[in-house]
């Protein structure tokens, strides 16, 4: 999909399914005239609405990889984040998110199902901690950091405190 299909798109959407009297109110006219931005940088979410700028934001490099129909799904379920708070002033998945959902044709579902372990970073270690069933279980950097910090993490499996271990001398 790219981003004249996108917007082409949205317009259809609002044009077809949003009544006459709210077509004129000026944030619906803003989100009508705003162009859908397909961003190369999102990681794990399919796409965002941002409401201070009634906007929309598209990942582009995980929905080039799946039908169109998928794109379309996340297109309307940002269309409705920012109809819904143009028309209401309500944010997230509530009542008036899912009817509005229902309205532009789609079901309201939160989240998508499209795999994103390729899009995401890979965190290196930064150091290793041990609890009562392990001696060496890495520790990325935000958790090691607040380790340091004092603040305390459980392992899953045996319930004990992670203690880091530590570094090695040179």
């Amino acid at each position: 999909m790219t981003e004249s299909y996108a917007n082409a798109k949205k317009r259809e959407l609002i044009e077809r399914y949003i009544a006459p009297p709210f077509l004129t109110l000026p944030d619906v006219q803003k989100i009508l005239h705003t162009p859908v931005i397909m961003n190369p940088r999102m990681r794990s979410v399919a796409g965002r609405a941002r409401l201070s700028r009634l906007t929309i934001e598209l990942n582009a490099r995980l929905l080039q990889d799946h039908p169109l129909e998928e794109f379309e799904n996340t297109l309307i379920h940002e269309l409705a984040h920012l109809l819904v708070f143009a028309l209401f002033g309500a944010r997230g998945h509530g009542v008036k998110w899912k009817n509005m959902m229902r309205r532009l044709g789609a079901v309201p579902t939160r989240c998508h199902t499209l795999p994103v372990d390729h899009l995401r970073r890979s965190r290196p270690i930064a150091g290793l901690a041990s609890c009562a069933c392990r001696s060496e279980i890495p520790i990325k950097a935000v958790r090691y950091r607040n380790m340091l910090k004092g603040i305390s993490y459980i392992c899953k499996h045996c319930r004990v405190r992670l203690v880091l271990n530590e570094e090695p001398e040179e």
